[in-house]
């Protein structure tokens, strides 16, 4: 008995040391893939005027920090599953076998590994994503306010948010207020206006009213459903810019955006639904990495092809359920106390089912206990 324990202390502290090792480079693998996505999102949107070029790096940010709960899920299971498969692949669980390590022995090792990871799922599902989400709608919200040339990047046309003008810049000085080969197109009702100046510059007048002052350049105008218009020079033309005022939406005003304590209090069936996903993240990150200890069984012989795939069919069926569940609570078609632990109840079900299958074939198995006790001469002494 005794005996056993030293055993049984360097097998939890090599297969945690170890799958720490595999978690770090998983996670920074998903996070690098993240925000390189984001940022060619964000960027794209900035390039079309529909983000602030100041601002991209706090956009890529607070994605990165709402994703982050479905990434710390991914990374347990993902480095829990290539460890503990890499270990049947080289013959290396075999000779735990033989020391007496059950395989509800890796079970222990594996949730401690597990419970900070798990533990950081709850705390940014409940806390840190819905803070970020705000956070990202108050920038777009400042975004949308600005004036119309504030939104402008050299060279792009940029529609303004009423769908009434067209600007195109080739170069804007945003210190300085200055533009460089502007077009316009102004629509007023029936009557289109397009203006092609060299230069312009930004002023305040009396009001507080900021004005795109061109010139020199040229006018264009004509009607809708009219051949002839008209065409003039000017030294000087001054169009008004627009700007709305700022619209915060409060906190409560989402479900994505509440507060853990609001949503506990808030029983409509949108809150409800985000409550259940956020309580689901956790028990999903726990169900996962417990499932990945009976997937990850390969037969040396046979290859680590097969258990992968269905390991991700079965991710994907168990995300796919939890999201339809999800949404038949947030719509009123289920009630959320059968709704948060209906999927999960059932997955676990199917994990001890699992663990009880792999227990009893290893007495069949050509590399179960038993085999390798008699290669190996009788076990581990």
């Amino acid at each position: 008995m005794h005996a056993s324990l030293p055993r049984l202390m360097i097998f939890e502290r090599a297969l945690r040391k170890e799958l720490v090792a595999s978690a770090t480079g998983v996670f920074i693998t998903l996070v690098t893939i993240v925000i390189t996505t984001t940022l060619i999102r964000i960027l794209g949107q900035a390039a079309a005027g529909k983000a602030g070029a100041d601002a991209v790096v706090l956009l890529i940010g607070f994605a990165v920090l709402n994703v982050l709960p479905m990434l710390l899920v991914v990374t347990l299971f993902i480095s829990t599953l290539l460890v503990l498969t890499r270990m049947y692949a080289d013959s290396e669980m075999v000779v735990w076998f033989s020391c007496g390590v059950s395989l509800r022995g890796f079970i222990r090792p594996v949730l401690r590994f597990a419970a900070p990871w798990i533990a950081l799922v709850l705390a940014f599902s409940m806390f840190v994503s819905p803070w970020a989400n705000q956070q990202a709608r108050e920038v777009a919200a400042r975004f949308e306010q600005r004036d119309d040339i504030s939104k402008v990047a050299s060279g792009q046309f940029i529609e303004t948010a009423g769908r009434d003008r067209v600007f195109f810049v080739e170069d804007f000085d945003a210190v300085a207020r200055l533009v460089t080969n502007v077009f316009a197109a102004l629509r007023d009702g029936d009557t289109t206006t397009m203006i092609v100046a060299r230069d312009g510059h930004v002023e305040t007048r009396e009001g507080g009213e900021r004005y795109l002052v061109l010139g020199p350049g040229r006018r264009y105008a004509f009607e809708t459903g009219h051949a002839d218009g008209s065409i003039g020079e000017f030294d000087s033309y001054a169009i008004r810019l627009e700007s709305r005022a700022v619209q915060f939406a409060p906190p409560g005003s989402d479900a994505r955006t509440m507060t853990a304590a609001q949503l506990a209090a808030d029983t409509t069936p949108k809150a409800r639904g985000e409550l259940l996903w956020r309580i689901g993240l956790p028990l999903l990150a726990l169900n996962l990495v417990l499932l990945a200890i009976p997937l990850a069984f390969v037969n040396p012989r046979a290859g680590r092809s097969a258990n992968l795939i269905f390991a991700v069919l079965l991710y994907v069926i168990y995300w796919q359920l939890l999201s339809l569940t999800q949404a038949m609570v947030g719509g009123g078609r289920l009630h959320f106390g059968l709704g948060v632990w209906l999927v999960h109840a059932l997955v676990a079900g199917l994990i001890a089912l699992m663990f009880a299958r792999r227990s009893s074939s290893a007495k069949l198995d050509p590399f179960s206990l038993r085999t390798w006790r008699v290669r190996l001469g009788g076990g581990c002494k």
